[in-house]
């Protein structure tokens, strides 16, 4: 009699098989719910800050868009507006060098430091959308004066003349409208 008790038992009890598809179930359910919601939270992200290959910075508060990387080389103010102008990058060639005000709005302290080594010296620079200088010395496309042209800083968050001759520490840094 015990013996038939114990069978009327375990069939009285849910079967354990049967619970676990049906927690399977609603686990897949919930796992799929919260890929939903990642999906939907990716997608939310400013994903327009980024362009092709990291090449390019898209600054949503200015529709600035700024190449991720100076020109690796010092070059005089005339090669800097020239490799500007001739760039094709990210499908578009309307390149060119950002104003000193322009430049001046992309330093930012609070970013944090990075490090710039140019023929064996090294500076530490704070600049705005990840953007890697060779050296934190950038042209800008304002001219002030006969024969001196503005050029920004980014070791220091400075703006200075210099001559458009000078090569010195100066690389260029390219913007375009992202609006055209």
């Amino acid at each position: 009699m015990s013996e038939m008790k114990d069978r009327y038992k375990l069939l009285q009890q849910p079967n354990k098989l049967h619970l676990w598809r049906k927690n399977l179930g609603v686990i897949a359910i919930a796992v799929v719910v919260c890929m939903a919601l990642i999906s939907i939270i990716a997608c939310k992200t400013d994903r327009s800050s980024e362009l092709p290959n990291n090449k390019i910075w898209n600054d949503s508060k200015t529709g600035l868009m700024w190449t991720k990387h100076d020109n690796g080389s010092e070059v005089n103010f005339y090669e800097a507006r020239s490799y500007c102008a001739n760039l094709h990058l990210g499908g578009y060639s309307d390149w060119q060098l950002p104003s000193i005000d322009e430049l001046q709005g992309i330093y930012n302290m609070n970013v944090g430091m990075a490090t710039a080594t140019f023929e064996g010296e090294k500076t530490l620079y704070s600049i705005k959308g990840g953007i890697v200088l060779t050296w934190p010395w950038e042209w800008s496309s304002t001219g002030i004066a006969p024969q001196m042209v503005k050029d920004f800083r980014f070791d220091g968050g400075m703006r200075f003349s210099s001559y458009p001759e000078t090569r010195l520490g100066h690389h260029a840094l390219c913007i375009r409208d992202s609006g055209k």
